[in-house]
């Protein structure tokens, strides 16, 4: 297994592999805004489609998102999107988390958004000691959901930044959901740090793509690598 840290400064020609998020773009404004946008990759590979290595690759990537959420860059949130459904009472109800999980124990929020005569939710959830491993498993369906690092320090104040935004980048298909490309400059460019998770369905790699302001590079890469080496992990 191979530990390396990958920086991407073009992110309209680089091949971030295994991210969710759909390569479109609503305007060349919003392309100009990506130039200001960098991504820092952690990725795992040369796994050799061994599931023992996998999960031991994953377990190692997991834990280092573990710290990154709940250390020095900000407060960590995740978001996430349910699938299209026609509307109901019970469904509206219910929302997205479900009840029991360790989430709805903590700080969250909801919004159900109308189309038509279906819906989807948008769900947010505040990262601490307790639900941290329950929400970053829930990210790693990147299509639908991501980490959001900032300075804003309550769910509702992040409800409040992304919701507009990320409603203007959504992709729909058949019952599906997808968020685009789209945000990265959308947000990051002024509001924080997006953190994809990425992988290969054949096994060989698993990653997490963290896009950021140019100006906060320096400060991610160093943070990143204070962090695996706290794992003793030897980066190649």
């Amino acid at each position: 297994m191979r530990v390396r840290l990958l920086l991407h400064e073009d992110l309209d020609t680089s091949d971030l592999r295994g991210i969710g998020l759909m390569r479109t773009y609503v305007s060349d404004t919003l392309r100009e805004r990506l130039r200001d946008c960098t991504c820092v990759e952690i990725c795992l590979d040369e796994l050799l489609d061994d599931d023992g290595v996998w999960e031991r690759a994953r377990a190692l990537l997991d834990d280092c998102l573990l710290r990154v959420c709940l250390g020095s860059l900000g407060h960590s949130y995740l978001v996430q999107l349910s699938l299209l459904s026609v509307k109901g009472r019970v469904r509206s109800y219910k929302g997205l988390f479900p009840k029991g999980e360790v989430i709805k124990q903590g700080e969250w929020a909801e919004a159900e958004v109308d189309r038509g005569n279906e819906s989807f939710f948008v769900g947010f959830a505040k990262l601490s000691a307790a639900n941290a491993n329950e929400c970053i498993a829930s990210s790693r369906d990147s299509d639908r959901s991501f980490i959001f690092i900032s300075k804003h320090d309550s769910v509702d104040s992040v409800k409040d930044v992304l919701l507009e935004p990320l409603l203007q980048c959504l992709h729909f298909g058949q019952q599906i959901v997808d968020i685009t490309h789209d945000l990265i400059p959308l947000v990051v460019s002024r509001e924080g740090i997006i953190c994809s998770n990425g992988w290969d369905p054949n096994g060989r790699y698993v990653c997490a793509n963290l896009f950021v302001r140019q100006s906060l590079t320096r400060e991610i890469v160093v943070e990143l690598e204070r962090i695996l080496q706290t794992q003793h992990v030897r980066l190649t």
